[in-house]
């Protein structure tokens, strides 16, 4: 099974522990009420197969559902060990800029669309 798992909360303390990437089973889709990443930095998806909206979770962040995220939880992707970093821009990788994209979610989904993308770094306008 490997190292990287997330682990996540239906709210009345039960728990489910979710390796590697993919959709969540029957019994766990659309029913988290609040996520923690273990081992790892993973993207959560509203819809299953990675698509709809999108939340990027590092490892040891541990995240209440938003009322917009609370049982509407249906796959994960992991993402590896440290290769999401907030604050930072890979400059030099890029394959197009797409301006006025307000959010990282929004971002996910331009790269998601894309075949050669393979991360991103998204600018929070001040």
């Amino acid at each position: 099974m490997g190292q990287q798992n997330f682990l996540t909360d239906q709210g009345g303390g039960e728990k489910y522990e979710f390796y590697g990437s993919g959709n969540l089973d029957a019994s766990w889709d659309n029913r988290a009420s609040h996520v923690v990443a273990k081992n790892g930095n993973y993207i959560l998806y509203k819809e299953p197969n990675f698509e709809g909206e999108a939340l990027i979770v590092l490892e040891g962040e541990a995240v209440p559902m938003s009322s917009d995220w609370n049982d509407k939880l249906s796959s994960v992707k992991f993402l590896g060990n440290g290769c999401v970093k907030r604050g930072i821009d890979f400059a030099g990788a890029d394959i197009k800029r797409i301006p006025n994209v307000s959010t990282m979610d929004s971002c996910m989904k331009y790269c998601n669309e894309e075949e050669r993308c393979k991360s991103v770094a998204h600018d929070v306008p001040r």
